[in-house]
């Protein structure tokens, strides 16, 4: 929409990815500034327009964070299961090949999606297939900062958490069993995780990078 009564120059627009039709294929004023919630979607923005990193992240003071013992009993999956490209079936079919019960996080407000973190063991996260899919997924760095560790496939800024990936059911079901039987590593994981998330995706590390890469003057 091009409106010429207005400044461009104080317009942003934000990419969050995930749904295709978000970055549209065509003229971009390049007056206005475009923004991305993650480096993975550059290349569907031509290259002739600057787009800045624009990260979201979380508040950790509205998490509660509890040290896990390791066990893993219930696989937990975020997320709205309607969404193709989130690959719910995935979850369903990961879960049924550990025979381990899978909790799906979805319809509740915020203070029981909060607490619902609490009643799993370890997050899955199936977006796929392109890394551009998801450009959090925002659960992921929720559990994070519950102390919950994560596994999933390479999407968004998940990519750039530590701890294992998979690229397939096959991987995730191998993953998972290892960790059932090694309640160190999902320890380990939970940490690195942890400490990652409050190191890069809080909102006091964001903040002064979006003031760095924004300027409306």
């Amino acid at each position: 929409c091009y409106l010429d009564f207005v400044d461009h120059k104080k317009f942003l627009y934000i990419s969050h990815g995930g749904i295709e039709n978000e970055v549209v294929k065509g003229q971009y004023d390049t007056i206005c500034k475009y923004g991305m919630t993650s480096d993975c979607l550059r290349g569907l923005f031509p290259p002739n327009v600057k787009v800045y990193l624009t990260p979201n992240g979380e508040d950790p003071s509205l998490f509660r964070y509890a040290k896990r013992d390791g066990s893993l009993k219930t696989l937990g999956w975020g997320g709205c299961p309607n969404i193709p490209s989130k690959r719910v079936s995935w979850a369903h079919e990961i879960a049924n090949k550990t025979n381990l019960p899978l909790s799906i996080g979805y319809g509740m407000n915020f203070e029981e999606i909060a607490e619902w973190y609490h009643t799993v063991d370890l997050l899955i996260v199936t977006a796929g297939p392109d890394v551009h899919s998801e450009t959090g997924p925002l659960p992921v760095f929720e559990a994070v900062v519950c102390g919950v560790p994560v596994i999933g496939t390479y999407v968004g800024n998940f990519a750039k958490i530590p701890g294992p990936k998979f690229f397939n059911i096959e991987d995730a079901v191998s993953m998972i069993e290892y960790l059932k039987e090694n309640p160190q590593r999902m320890r380990q994981i939970a940490d690195q995780q942890y400490e990652y998330g409050m190191k890069y995706f809080t909102y006091e590390t964001i903040a002064p990078l979006w003031k760095r890469s924004l300027s409306f003057s």
